[in-house]
């Protein structure tokens, strides 16, 4: 099922012969159009804010010779009907858009076939660009060595715990992680969550080693996954605590999403100690921090005719200028000056009215009262860098997928079906889902 690119340049190469289409599209103004393929959840999905569309407009205000213009695409669970499936048929055709965003519902399904450029000979002709740039970041999203698609933003997220407790553990494997939890005997080890919810964070690291996209296959059937389940059974299957009197000093590790450069004072804050480990996600990459896209995913169609007009504009999208505006949006940024100027400013206590001003705020309980942070230590600074510059998986799971396993594996968990009757359902529907949108 995986297919060729040589065999797929073939074929646009042949249709442009046959066609003419090899011409640039040109619109009524007379300059050659590039085509910003726009790929949403649905049309209620469609953004309101305008930062994209700026962009596009001083682009187009620095060209005379050729201008960008948005077209929307909708995902779908019709095969047929799906915006991604009908920009590939459009680039297998030598039409299409010139660059693809896929926004933050992107998956590693979407680009597997190679139907856009490799951007990595793009980047590594610009010096300046690449150091600007976290190339761990962009790395995380490469498929054999080809970066052919690029986060423009992106949060962390990891499992946080304190290390007079789990030691010195950084990035766990599920082994060690459920040794720990048996040893310290805490009545929520993760957390007061369900069922579902510790599978799914387990997962979340882990989902995309039980499916080959380039043979088809699919690894459900497996000791690693069993055990998973099997561990995630051991807890509630509903909420039916009073979460006010749980207290985060009650579980080992808990979940920590980082979106800006506080993030790392706020874990200290919650968890009540300077004394932190950034234990991770259960991982056999030997890394449990995970990178997941904010926003745009960028990429340019193998059939572009515009590619190097299209390269300046996601380069645009790159620099300083735009990341900052972007990141406003609490996720973080690709480019290193811009958040390196984030953590200079985040280390500064700021007065106003004579008040030192309250930059975050977390909580130590349910009950939510926030306390406030006025600046971060030169040692969440450090923490902050080293999860950041350490970082290299990508979490971009098919919600397809997920929907399959959490819809299969529920009788289980809620004691009306065998686990190996949920495997096997688990298994054939994820192997047709997979021929049908396999490449």
């Amino acid at each position: 099922m995986k297919k060729s690119i040589c065999i797929i340049l073939g074929i646009i190469t042949f249709l442009g012969a046959i066609t003419g289409c090899s011409k640039n599209n040109v619109g009524s103004t007379g300059k050659t159009q590039i085509v910003l393929a726009m790929v949403y959840a649905n049309e209620d999905m469609v953004r309101k804010d305008t930062l994209l569309e700026d962009q596009v407009a001083l682009f187009n205000q620095k060209h005379e010779d050729c201008e960008i213009v948005i077209k929307n695409y909708y995902r779908s669970e019709t095969l047929f009907e799906d915006g991604v499936n009908l920009i590939e048929r459009e680039i297998v055709s030598g039409e299409g858009p010139d660059i693809i965003d896929y926004q933050y519902e992107y998956n590693k399904s979407d680009i597997i076939g190679q139907y856009t450029e490799d951007l990595y000979p793009y980047i590594e002709a610009d010096t300046e660009l690449k150091e600007s740039l976290y190339t761990n970041i962009l790395d995380s999203f490469a498929i054999d060595e080809k970066l052919y698609a690029i986060p423009l933003s992106y949060s962390l997220s990891t499992y946080v715990g304190r290390e007079s407790e789990i030691g010195n553990v950084e990035n766990w494997d599920f082994e060690t992680m459920v040794d720990t939890f048996d040893r310290l005997g805490k009545k929520y080890p993760m957390g007061y969550n369900t069922k579902a919810d510790i599978l799914a964070n387990i997962l979340y690291d882990s989902l995309d080693d039980f499916i080959d996209w380039e043979q088809g296959e699919n690894y459900f059937d497996s000791e690693d996954f069993r055990n998973m389940v099997e561990f995630a059974n051991t807890f509630d299957y509903e909420y039916n605590q009073n979460m006010s009197s749980y207290e985060l000093q009650d579980c080992v590790v808990q979940q920590l999403y980082i979106s800006g450069v506080f993030d790392t004072a706020i874990a200290e804050g919650e968890m009540q100690t300077s004394d932190v480990v950034y234990a991770g996600y259960p991982s056999k990459t030997g890394c449990g921090t995970l990178i997941t896209p904010d926003s745009d995913v960028m990429a340019i169609s193998m059939a572009s005719k515009n590619k190097e007009r299209s390269w300046e504009f996601i380069k645009q999208l790159l620099l300083p200028d735009f990341q900052e505006k972007l990141n406003d949006r609490a996720s973080l940024s690709v480019n290193r000056d811009v958040i390196n100027s984030q953590l200079d400013r985040a280390m500064k206590v700021e007065m106003e009215n004579g008040k030192d001003v309250v930059k975050e705020t977390y909580c130590t309980s349910y009950e939510y009262e926030r306390l406030p942070i006025y600046s971060i230590t030169e040692k969440q600074r450090d923490d902050f860098v080293r999860l950041l510059e350490n970082a290299k998986v990508s979490s971009t799971n098919n919600e397809k997928i997920n929907e399959i396993v959490f819809e299969e594996i529920d009788g289980y968990f809620a004691g009306q079906k065998s686990l190996d009757e949920c495997i096997d359902n688990i298994e054939n529907r994820v192997w047709i889902y997979i021929s049908e949108k396999g490449k």
